[in-house]
């Protein structure tokens, strides 16, 4: 995965790069629809993409691979309106984590961005969540956090 690069030699802290993206950056909510060869078309499902100019939006799309639609544009957002499984496995809210981390790997997936079987594998990082929610001698180690911390930097640098 290709984690998003970090400003270098900035003095700005987090925080103040957030502020500062969200002066610059809006926030695009998209959706998607599901199809099902059994069923067909199952239903349509709402995610989003932060991005300056509607153009930048439109391309990021496209990358995503989802066959997305804007839906809204260019709103205003706050830090708690996005997705952060670092923040929910932190919280030990792990199966919260784990939704989050099944949308960033699906987004992933169909970008083209990750082979699924590092996701899945036995060392993966879905494993290693279902470990946790399951209570299968697993405890929220640094190695688990880290798997969630790079699917949600590769997203990012996809959706943001």
């Amino acid at each position: 995965m290709n984690p998003k690069p970090s400003p270098s030699g900035s003095s700005f802290s987090k925080s103040a790069l957030l502020k500062i993206d969200q002066i610059t950056m809006k926030k695009f909510i998209t959706y998607y629809p599901i199809y099902s060869e059994k069923l067909g078309f199952v239903s349509k499902y709402s995610s989003y993409v932060l991005a300056p100019d509607l153009k930048r939006a439109t391309k990021k799309i496209k990358e995503r691979n989802l066959d997305e639609q804007i839906e809204s544009i260019g709103m205003n957002y706050k830090e708690s309106d996005l997705i952060n499984a670092v923040n929910l496995f932190d919280l030990g809210n792990y199966k919260h984590c784990m939704h989050a981390v099944i949308f960033m790997s699906y987004v992933l997936v169909r970008a083209g961005r990750v082979d699924p079987s590092s996701l899945l594998s036995d060392i993966g990082v879905i494993h290693e969540l279902l470990h946790l929610i399951t209570n299968c001698n697993t405890n929220p180690t640094s190695y688990i956090r880290s798997l969630v911390e790079e699917v949600q930097q590769s997203y990012y640098s996809l959706s943001h």
